[in-house]
């Protein structure tokens, strides 16, 4: 734009598109399916009555009852990413620099359509409590609630966004001074929650019931749901005059965080430099968003 100005700018798309399965062997759990007068009925010790209730109650199968055909969750066709950077000298003699850049940038963390295999009707696991190692399942033909995995929509991919802003400026003596800022913010992140956290309840404490008697989708045992949940991550980094150095901290835990920007700090680490004197290209922090 200008000698003493320079201005970048960009956009990315990308287009997520979800998991198939050959066979459509994919299984998941949906809230919105479960009819509570299917439900089985669960014995006190946990134990299901034989003959009672939808063994597939709530249950999803991919290409069958699924919304999204034979995916577990949708595809995300709005993912469009712009990037902008801009450095400016107000002085016009190469002496100082200001810089500034945003970004936005999606994440898709792993395949938890994969899950879906585990489930009913194509796979069932359990869990036991309160038994023995010599009849881990008790009586002969004793059946008990199965544990699921669920990808719950609607789906919204992880989304975050990072902005900055630094100042250096040459004081002399083959010497920089120099403070940014960074700021992250996640949307969406991915986290998974148990949707079938059982009651607090005395007599399951106690040893007299078991905890499968006392959860909200009886028939089941846990329900490890994954989804997007909303988390925010703000990041500081700072420079002081004396040499160079950078600092970090976390508000969520970071297994929440999507894949970090090797120009930024990743949260909850703290790196530090020994000072310098002189001038360090490699010490001052970068601000530079790349697409």
């Amino acid at each position: 734009m200008r000698p003493n100005l320079t201005l970048t700018a960009g956009i990315r798309y990308e287009y997520f598109q979800p998991e198939y399965e050959t066979h459509n062997f994919f299984g998941s759990f949906s809230p919105a399916l479960y009819n509570p007068s299917q439900a089985p009925v669960v014995n006190a010790d946990g134990t299901l009555e034989p003959g009672t209730g939808n063994p597939l109650n709530g249950i999803v199968v991919a290409g069958n009852n699924d919304p999204f055909g034979r995916a577990l969750f949708p595809s995300h066709k709005n993912a469009f990413a712009p990037r902008l950077g801009i450095v400016w000298d107000p002085t016009n003699k190469g002496k100082m620099s200001i810089r500034a850049g945003y970004g936005i940038f999606y994440d898709r963390w792993g395949s938890f359509s994969q899950f879906g295999g585990f489930n009913p009707p194509f796979n069932s696991s359990v869990n036991i409590f309160n038994t023995l190692l010599s009849n881990p399942g008790g009586a002969t033909g004793a059946l008990f609630p199965s544990g699921l995995s669920a990808a719950l929509p609607p789906w919204d991919y992880p989304q975050v966004q990072k902005w900055s802003v630094s100042v250096q400026r040459e004081v002399g003596f083959n010497t920089a001074v120099s403070v940014a800022y960074v700021g992250t913010k996640g949307t969406h992140l991915l986290g998974a929650t148990n949707l079938n956290q059982p009651y607090p309840n005395a007599d399951v404490a106690n040893g007299n019931i078991a905890v499968d008697t006392v959860r909200p989708y009886p028939g089941y045992s846990t329900i490890t749901a994954y989804r997007a949940a909303s988390a925010r991550l703000i990041t500081p980094f700072r420079c002081p005059p004396s040499g160079a150095c950078s600092t970090a901290w976390r508000s969520k835990p970071p297994t929440l965080s999507p894949r970090r920007s090797p120009t930024v700090p990743a949260p909850g680490i703290v790196r530090r430099t020994r000072a310098t004197s002189g001038r360090r290209k490699d010490s001052l922090p970068s601000t530079c968003l790349r697409c």
